[in-house]
């Protein structure tokens, strides 16, 4: 698996929630700090034998992988949980809640849930609600399509000059136009945001 932990890259094919975000009020308080539910995620996760975890959110990560603590408010909190489980890589995503704490949480729960059933008998009802959680490929990053990962001087006329190159480089090779005008997009609205 090569998706990254920052920024969210959201699993294709996974619904996304619509309408206004359920408040996270639940998860507040001195328990709830985003590294713990991060950590209590992982540790669910372990529970289920998972490894190669890679928990991928908007919200910057530090050196060790776990999340900043959120200090503003993040336009997409979503979160998406990509790990491998036997053979099988699989992925589990949230973006209900109006955090990225609360959407960890959420689905740190649901884990835990599944485990409960394995717990009381039902190895082969848990082997069929993996089966749903299976992984398509990664979304392809706007900043790779453009050719701009790892820029830190990113601004609206870089993203445009970039988009401009790809675009005569895709024009004469055949290249996908809608792809690099989606690329684009994101990415403006990744800067703007």
């Amino acid at each position: 698996m090569t998706t990254d932990a920052y920024p969210l890259a959201w699993p294709p094919g996974w619904p996304r929630h619509r309408g206004a975000r359920d408040s996270d009020s639940r998860f507040r308080g001195p328990t709830y700090r985003l590294d713990r539910v991060f950590h209590g995620l992982v540790d669910e996760l372990r529970r289920i034998g998972a490894r190669d975890v890679i928990i991928s959110t908007n919200q910057p990560v530090r050196n060790d992988g776990v999340p900043y603590a959120q200090q503003r408010a993040i336009g997409d909190p979503g979160v998406a949980t990509y790990f491998t489980r036997g053979k099988k890589q699989l992925v589990m995503a949230q973006d209900r809640f109006d955090t990225v704490l609360g959407n960890m949480r959420s689905i740190s729960l649901a884990v835990e849930g599944l485990r409960q059933m394995n717990r009381h008998g039902g190895a082969i009802m848990l082997e069929r609600a993996f089966e749903g959680f299976a992984a398509l490929p990664p979304p392809e990053n706007c900043w790779d399509i453009l050719g701009l990962r790892g820029r830190k001087d990113i601004d609206r006329t870089t993203i445009m000059g970039a988009f401009r190159e790809r675009a005569r480089e895709g024009h004469s090779n055949g290249g996908d136009m809608d792809r690099l005008v989606k690329a684009r997009d994101e990415a403006l609205e990744r800067i703007s945001g």
